[in-house]
């Protein structure tokens, strides 16, 4: 799907800010889970000030929680301000995510959306209104918000024919009628996130804590105004070293991450959990075996002809410089 900018209004008509389907806590009023739930039994823990969990000692922290709550069977550190922690059943993580030890300590406690909602898109056209939608609307699984993207046209946002849907479940319905009309229901698969400043994907500028680098050149510490190589070097991807901006589409980086997006949509789990499978080659429900082995035989055709080209740029610039500086030995 196509880089978008999107309107939220919820059943009740209240429009909150804007939420990735990763990261929503108790946005809908969840705070536990369900007394029938079958799942991975598994609850974030956030830290809600400056401080990085990652700062204080591991194993002191480990201590500390399993002192004060039952049933922890591991923790695990997935960010800097962010743990995982995975318990036995639903009675231990709802205490857990209950309790007022967090908001003391300032922490947080929060069920991963991807256990409890996923996203989905249906075709609809942009002269159905969102109150037909929901006066009309017959589905098996409870939908939380309806959301018009619109797409950029010269410079102008304009509705498209695309709705995306938050439904209360872990899995999508293969379908949904309005007015009796039924519409086919997919997973909806968002562009790449590429940070700003570090120019690394999976996350944005507001959450980046490295360098700023600029995207010609690839070193730190400066923008294009300042950059020594922009107008005397061609530019360097700091991803793959390759010759072209660190954020063009055309890097082979780019594929790979619109097929993590593609893995996070389809098996609804998280960036870090998508990559993974990505970076392993591992054949899954979002990609047959045929794709999975063509993908990687062109990315690996693709990374070899660059490579055979900036070698042979370097070799021309080490000719150049050696015709230019040599000077004619004079024989006696």
């Amino acid at each position: 799907m196509t880089d978008a900018t999107m309107n939220i209004t919820h059943k009740d008509k209240t429009s909150p800010s804007y939420t990735d389907n990763h990261t929503i806590s108790t946005q809908h009023g969840i705070t536990r889970f369900p007394d029938n739930y079958s799942g991975p039994i598994c609850v974030l823990l956030s830290s809600t000030d400056e401080k990085n969990l990652e700062k204080l000692n591991p194993v002191k922290l480990g201590k500390v929680l399993t002192k004060s709550f039952k049933g922890i069977i591991n923790i695990k550190f997935i960010s800097t301000k962010r743990l995982k922690i995975t318990l036995d059943i639903v009675h231990n993580a709802n205490l857990f995510l209950n309790s007022s030890h967090h908001s003391e300590n300032g922490l947080s406690a929060s069920i991963p959306s991807t256990l409890l909602f996923s996203l989905g898109v249906i075709r609809l056209d942009i002269n159905v209104t969102e109150t037909d939608f929901w006066d009309s609307l017959e589905c098996s699984t409870e939908i939380l918000s309806f959301r018009r993207i619109n797409t950029k046209r010269d410079n102008q946002l304009v509705p498209s024919p695309f709705v995306e849907l938050n439904f209360l479940s872990t899995s999508l319905p293969k379908f949904l009628s309005i007015y009796k009309v039924l519409f086919d229901v997919s997973p909806s698969v968002r562009s790449p996130v590429q940070c700003a400043i570090c120019l690394r994907f999976g996350h944005t500028q507001k959450f980046c804590r490295s360098k700023e680098r600029y995207g010609h050149c690839g070193l730190a510490y400066h923008n294009a105004s300042l950059c020594p190589e922009k107008y005397t070097f061609p530019p360097i991807c700091i991803l793959y070293n390759l010759n072209h901006l660190s954020t063009d589409r055309s890097c082979v980086e780019w594929t790979i991450q619109k097929d993590i997006k593609k893995i996070m949509a389809v098996n609804n789990i998280s960036y870090s959990e998508a990559a993974a499978i990505k970076r392993s080659g591992v054949v899954n429900s979002a990609f047959s075996y045929a794709q999975v082995t063509n993908n990687y035989t062109l990315i690996r055709t693709i990374i070899l002809i660059m490579l055979k080209i900036s070698l042979m740029l370097i070799m021309l610039k080490i000719l150049t410089m050696l015709i230019m500086y040599s000077q004619p030995v004079l024989i006696l």
